[in-house]
Protein backbone atom coordinates (compact mmCIF):
# COMPACT_ATOMS: atom_id res chain seq x y z
CA UNK A 1 0.00 0.00 0.00
CA UNK A 2 1.57 3.53 -0.73
CA UNK A 3 2.05 5.65 2.16
CA UNK A 4 -0.43 8.29 1.87
CA UNK A 5 0.33 9.88 4.48
CA UNK A 6 3.90 10.60 3.88
CA UNK A 7 3.29 12.68 0.37
CA UNK A 8 0.67 14.69 2.31
CA UNK A 9 1.31 14.98 5.99
CA UNK A 10 -2.19 16.43 6.69
CA UNK A 11 -3.61 14.15 5.64
CA UNK A 12 -2.35 11.93 9.00
CA UNK A 13 -5.14 13.33 10.86
CA UNK A 14 -7.87 12.52 8.78
CA UNK A 15 -8.45 8.74 8.66
CA UNK A 16 -10.54 7.40 6.22
CA UNK A 17 -11.81 4.57 9.14
CA UNK A 18 -12.83 4.76 12.63
CA UNK A 19 -10.21 2.02 13.09
CA UNK A 20 -7.47 1.87 15.30
CA UNK A 21 -4.38 3.60 13.22
CA UNK A 22 -3.07 1.86 9.89
CA UNK A 23 -6.06 -0.63 10.11
CA UNK A 24 -7.61 -0.21 6.61
CA UNK A 25 -10.81 -2.00 5.83
CA UNK A 26 -9.35 -5.04 3.83
CA UNK A 27 -7.16 -5.31 6.77
CA UNK A 28 -9.88 -5.91 9.36
CA UNK A 29 -11.60 -7.94 6.69
CA UNK A 30 -8.56 -10.27 6.62
CA UNK A 31 -8.61 -10.55 10.42
CA UNK A 32 -12.05 -11.86 10.29
CA UNK A 33 -11.40 -14.24 8.34
CA UNK A 34 -8.24 -15.76 9.39
CA UNK A 35 -10.29 -15.88 12.97
CA UNK A 36 -13.38 -18.16 10.65
CA UNK A 37 -10.96 -20.57 8.77
CA UNK A 38 -8.84 -20.83 12.16
CA UNK A 39 -12.17 -21.78 14.70
CA UNK A 40 -11.28 -19.42 16.70
CA UNK A 41 -13.69 -16.68 18.36
CA UNK A 42 -12.61 -13.55 16.53
CA UNK A 43 -11.90 -10.98 19.20
CA UNK A 44 -13.37 -7.73 16.55
CA UNK A 45 -16.88 -8.10 14.79
CA UNK A 46 -18.27 -5.63 12.37
CA UNK A 47 -20.66 -4.57 14.21
CA UNK A 48 -18.21 -3.45 17.03
CA UNK A 49 -15.27 -2.32 14.90
CA UNK A 50 -17.31 0.15 13.55
CA UNK A 51 -16.09 0.02 9.86
CA UNK A 52 -17.96 3.16 8.98
CA UNK A 53 -16.41 5.30 6.14
CA UNK A 54 -15.57 8.66 7.51
CA UNK A 55 -16.04 11.59 5.14
CA UNK A 56 -14.15 13.77 3.89
CA UNK A 57 -15.41 17.38 5.00
CA UNK A 58 -12.89 19.13 2.15
CA UNK A 59 -14.51 16.54 -0.80
CA UNK A 60 -17.71 17.76 0.40
CA UNK A 61 -17.17 21.40 -0.13
CA UNK A 62 -15.15 20.80 -3.26
CA UNK A 63 -18.29 18.86 -4.63
CA UNK A 64 -20.49 21.58 -3.76
CA UNK A 65 -18.02 23.72 -5.59
CA UNK A 66 -18.32 22.01 -8.14
CA UNK A 67 -21.78 21.64 -8.69
CA UNK A 68 -22.46 25.78 -7.63
CA UNK A 69 -20.05 26.46 -10.89
CA UNK A 70 -21.39 24.17 -13.08
CA UNK A 71 -25.27 25.75 -12.26
CA UNK A 72 -23.20 29.20 -13.34
CA UNK A 73 -21.72 27.58 -16.32
CA UNK A 74 -25.41 26.51 -17.36
CA UNK A 75 -26.72 29.95 -17.13
CA UNK A 76 -25.24 31.13 -20.32
CA UNK A 77 -27.55 28.53 -22.53
CA UNK A 78 -30.53 30.34 -21.04
CA UNK A 79 -29.66 33.83 -22.45
CA UNK A 80 -26.89 35.46 -24.36
CA UNK A 81 -26.42 38.23 -21.82
CA UNK A 82 -24.98 35.94 -19.52
CA UNK A 83 -22.24 34.28 -21.91
CA UNK A 84 -19.83 35.55 -19.08
CA UNK A 85 -20.75 32.58 -16.80
CA UNK A 86 -18.36 30.09 -19.38
CA UNK A 87 -15.09 31.20 -17.45
CA UNK A 88 -16.14 30.54 -13.91
CA UNK A 89 -17.66 27.35 -15.04
CA UNK A 90 -14.02 26.07 -16.35
CA UNK A 91 -13.35 25.27 -12.52
CA UNK A 92 -16.36 22.84 -12.68
CA UNK A 93 -14.91 20.06 -14.22
CA UNK A 94 -11.34 19.97 -13.00
CA UNK A 95 -13.49 20.03 -9.31
CA UNK A 96 -15.79 16.83 -10.32
CA UNK A 97 -12.39 15.10 -11.62
CA UNK A 98 -11.15 15.49 -7.90
CA UNK A 99 -13.64 14.09 -6.30
CA UNK A 100 -13.70 10.99 -8.63
CA UNK A 101 -10.00 10.83 -8.06
CA UNK A 102 -9.96 11.14 -4.42
CA UNK A 103 -12.91 8.12 -4.34
CA UNK A 104 -10.64 6.29 -6.57
CA UNK A 105 -7.66 6.79 -4.29
CA UNK A 106 -9.63 5.69 -1.21
CA UNK A 107 -10.33 2.38 -2.76
CA UNK A 108 -7.39 1.20 -4.00
CA UNK A 109 -5.28 2.34 -0.84
CA UNK A 110 -7.43 0.41 1.15
CA UNK A 111 -9.43 2.64 2.78
CA UNK A 112 -12.72 1.80 1.07
CA UNK A 113 -14.26 -0.95 0.60
CA UNK A 114 -12.21 -1.89 -3.40
CA UNK A 115 -15.09 -4.85 -4.20
CA UNK A 116 -17.58 -1.97 -5.41
CA UNK A 117 -15.77 -0.28 -7.26
CA UNK A 118 -17.90 -1.74 -10.33
CA UNK A 119 -20.60 -0.69 -8.19
CA UNK A 120 -19.21 2.90 -8.36
CA UNK A 121 -18.51 2.87 -12.49
CA UNK A 122 -21.82 1.22 -12.53
CA UNK A 123 -23.75 4.13 -10.92
CA UNK A 124 -21.93 7.07 -13.15
CA UNK A 125 -23.02 5.16 -16.41
CA UNK A 126 -26.47 4.83 -15.35
CA UNK A 127 -26.12 8.49 -14.36
CA UNK A 128 -24.65 9.36 -17.83
CA UNK A 129 -27.48 7.22 -19.34
CA UNK A 130 -30.35 8.78 -17.29
CA UNK A 131 -28.87 12.44 -18.08
CA UNK A 132 -28.18 12.36 -21.52
CA UNK A 133 -31.73 12.63 -22.00
CA UNK A 134 -32.14 16.20 -20.40
CA UNK A 135 -29.05 17.32 -21.53
CA UNK A 136 -29.65 16.83 -25.18
CA UNK A 137 -33.27 18.87 -24.58
CA UNK A 138 -31.83 21.57 -22.98
CA UNK A 139 -28.34 21.98 -25.22
CA UNK A 140 -29.97 21.13 -28.30
CA UNK A 141 -26.56 22.03 -30.45
CA UNK A 142 -24.33 19.76 -28.05
CA UNK A 143 -21.72 17.81 -29.75
CA UNK A 144 -20.58 15.69 -27.22
CA UNK A 145 -22.30 13.54 -24.44
CA UNK A 146 -22.71 14.72 -21.11
CA UNK A 147 -19.62 14.52 -19.23
CA UNK A 148 -20.55 11.82 -16.72
CA UNK A 149 -19.35 9.56 -19.52
CA UNK A 150 -16.18 11.19 -19.29
CA UNK A 151 -15.89 10.03 -15.95
CA UNK A 152 -17.17 6.86 -16.08
CA UNK A 153 -14.34 6.10 -18.85
CA UNK A 154 -11.91 8.00 -16.10
CA UNK A 155 -12.98 5.45 -13.81
CA UNK A 156 -12.44 2.99 -15.38
CA UNK A 157 -9.04 3.64 -16.70
CA UNK A 158 -7.95 4.45 -13.25
CA UNK A 159 -9.13 0.49 -12.42
CA UNK A 160 -6.92 -0.98 -15.48
CA UNK A 161 -4.03 1.20 -15.18
CA UNK A 162 -3.61 0.06 -11.28
CA UNK A 163 -4.93 -3.50 -11.27
CA UNK A 164 -2.07 -5.92 -10.32
CA UNK A 165 -2.66 -8.27 -13.39
CA UNK A 166 -0.71 -7.07 -16.66
CA UNK A 167 -3.40 -7.97 -19.09
CA UNK A 168 -6.07 -5.85 -17.39
CA UNK A 169 -3.40 -3.29 -17.71
CA UNK A 170 -2.65 -3.33 -21.49
CA UNK A 171 -6.81 -2.61 -21.75
CA UNK A 172 -5.62 0.78 -20.66
CA UNK A 173 -3.87 1.53 -24.80
CA UNK A 174 -7.51 0.15 -26.49
CA UNK A 175 -9.51 2.53 -23.78
CA UNK A 176 -7.23 5.21 -24.21
CA UNK A 177 -7.49 4.68 -28.58
CA UNK A 178 -11.41 4.06 -28.03
CA UNK A 179 -11.68 8.00 -26.40
CA UNK A 180 -9.44 9.61 -29.18
CA UNK A 181 -12.02 7.45 -32.17
CA UNK A 182 -14.95 8.61 -30.70
CA UNK A 183 -13.38 12.51 -30.70
CA UNK A 184 -15.84 15.15 -29.95
CA UNK A 185 -18.49 12.55 -28.49
CA UNK A 186 -16.06 12.77 -25.32
CA UNK A 187 -16.42 16.11 -23.97
CA UNK A 188 -13.63 17.42 -22.91
CA UNK A 189 -11.60 14.60 -25.51
CA UNK A 190 -8.38 12.46 -24.02
CA UNK A 191 -7.08 15.11 -21.57
CA UNK A 192 -10.54 15.39 -19.81
CA UNK A 193 -10.47 11.52 -19.76
CA UNK A 194 -7.05 11.12 -18.33
CA UNK A 195 -6.79 14.44 -15.80
CA UNK A 196 -8.57 12.14 -12.67
CA UNK A 197 -5.71 9.80 -13.17
CA UNK A 198 -3.20 12.68 -12.98
CA UNK A 199 -4.68 14.17 -9.35
CA UNK A 200 -5.09 10.04 -8.90
CA UNK A 201 -1.16 10.39 -9.07
CA UNK A 202 -0.76 13.89 -7.66
CA UNK A 203 -2.79 12.18 -4.30
CA UNK A 204 -0.20 9.30 -3.97
CA UNK A 205 2.91 10.38 -4.84
CA UNK A 206 2.54 14.07 -3.46
CA UNK A 207 3.93 17.58 -5.38
CA UNK A 208 6.37 16.17 -7.18
CA UNK A 209 3.70 15.62 -9.85
CA UNK A 210 1.92 18.57 -9.32
CA UNK A 211 1.81 19.56 -12.76
CA UNK A 212 0.18 16.80 -14.22
CA UNK A 213 -3.20 17.70 -13.00
CA UNK A 214 -2.51 21.79 -14.13
CA UNK A 215 -1.32 20.48 -17.11
CA UNK A 216 -4.18 18.31 -18.02
CA UNK A 217 -6.82 20.75 -16.87
CA UNK A 218 -6.00 23.61 -19.22
CA UNK A 219 -5.67 21.20 -22.20
CA UNK A 220 -9.18 19.98 -21.37
CA UNK A 221 -10.22 23.32 -21.91
CA UNK A 222 -8.84 24.15 -24.85
CA UNK A 223 -10.30 23.59 -28.05
CA UNK A 224 -6.76 21.78 -29.92
CA UNK A 225 -7.85 22.08 -32.98
CA UNK A 226 -8.86 25.53 -33.05
CA UNK A 227 -5.70 26.87 -31.15
CA UNK A 228 -4.03 24.82 -34.01
CA UNK A 229 -5.80 26.31 -37.09
CA UNK A 230 -5.51 29.86 -35.34
CA UNK A 231 -2.39 32.40 -36.07
CA UNK A 232 -2.25 33.35 -32.07
CA UNK A 233 -3.94 32.32 -28.92
CA UNK A 234 -7.60 33.64 -28.47
CA UNK A 235 -7.82 35.61 -25.64
CA UNK A 236 -11.20 33.32 -24.49
CA UNK A 237 -8.70 30.47 -24.81
CA UNK A 238 -5.70 31.53 -22.66
CA UNK A 239 -9.25 32.70 -20.36
CA UNK A 240 -10.83 28.94 -20.33
CA UNK A 241 -7.44 27.20 -19.49
CA UNK A 242 -6.44 30.12 -16.46
CA UNK A 243 -9.73 29.60 -15.37
CA UNK A 244 -9.43 25.50 -15.18
CA UNK A 245 -5.78 25.58 -13.44
CA UNK A 246 -7.28 28.09 -11.18
CA UNK A 247 -10.21 25.44 -10.74
CA UNK A 248 -7.30 22.49 -10.17
CA UNK A 249 -5.50 24.77 -7.69
CA UNK A 250 -8.51 25.75 -5.39
CA UNK A 251 -9.23 21.79 -5.41
CA UNK A 252 -5.79 21.08 -3.98
CA UNK A 253 -5.72 23.64 -1.78
CA UNK A 254 -9.52 22.89 -0.13
CA UNK A 255 -8.66 19.27 0.09
CA UNK A 256 -5.05 20.59 2.05
CA UNK A 257 -6.15 22.94 4.50
CA UNK A 258 -9.89 23.39 4.80
CA UNK A 259 -11.81 21.29 7.29
CA UNK A 260 -15.40 22.36 8.15
CA UNK A 261 -17.09 19.76 10.08
CA UNK A 262 -20.03 19.42 9.61
CA UNK A 263 -19.94 20.00 6.06
CA UNK A 264 -23.82 19.04 4.30
CA UNK A 265 -22.67 15.97 2.36
CA UNK A 266 -23.65 15.08 -1.13
CA UNK A 267 -24.10 11.28 -1.25
CA UNK A 268 -24.00 9.37 -4.56
CA UNK A 269 -27.31 9.88 -5.28
CA UNK A 270 -27.16 13.41 -5.16
CA UNK A 271 -25.47 13.24 -8.42
CA UNK A 272 -29.14 12.70 -9.48
CA UNK A 273 -28.51 16.89 -9.41
CA UNK A 274 -26.86 16.67 -12.47
CA UNK A 275 -29.89 15.14 -14.76
CA UNK A 276 -32.58 16.86 -12.79
CA UNK A 277 -31.30 20.61 -12.95
CA UNK A 278 -31.37 20.57 -16.93
CA UNK A 279 -35.20 19.88 -16.72
CA UNK A 280 -35.07 22.71 -14.49
CA UNK A 281 -33.37 24.97 -16.56
CA UNK A 282 -35.12 24.05 -19.80
CA UNK A 283 -38.33 25.17 -17.76
CA UNK A 284 -36.95 28.20 -16.98
CA UNK A 285 -35.50 29.02 -20.66
CA UNK A 286 -39.16 28.05 -22.51
CA UNK A 287 -40.56 30.27 -19.39
CA UNK A 288 -38.54 32.74 -21.12
CA UNK A 289 -39.25 32.57 -24.01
Amino acid sequence: MHNTSAAYPYLRNRAPLSLEPRMNYNEVLGMLESGRKSGQTASLTLSNASITVARIPSIDLIKWLAFITMFIDHLRFISPQLSWCYYPGRISFPCFCFVIASHMQRKLDGHLPTKNIFRYLSWLFIFFIMSEYPYRLFMVNAKSCNVLLTLSISVLLIWLATNKNRFIQTLCIPTILMVILLGNKVMYGLPGVLLPFAIFLTLRYGVKVITLPLVFAMLANINIQRVWDAATISTSTLSSAIFAAVGMTIAFCMYAKVNINPMPSISRRGYLIYPLHFFVFYAIKAQMG
